[in-house]
């Protein structure tokens, strides 16, 4: 159990797929860009969410 707090940091702390997406489309595009895909797959998602509860049920 005392290893527990630091793999919390370690994994919080790592860079996924979606995290390495808006940093490139930040530094190429700018911040409007990164805030739009932000906005996008969290709209995605969302969909994505309603939809599969609404078939699940």
């Amino acid at each position: 159990m005392d290893g527990f707090p630091g793999n919390g940091y370690l994994h919080a702390g790592a860079a996924g797929p979606d995290s390495l997406l808006v940093t490139a489309r930040g530094i190429s595009h700018g911040g409007s860009t990164a805030f739009f895909t932000v906005l996008g797959m969290t709209v995605g998602r969302g969909l994505f969410n309603c939809l599969s509860s609404q078939s699940a049920s």
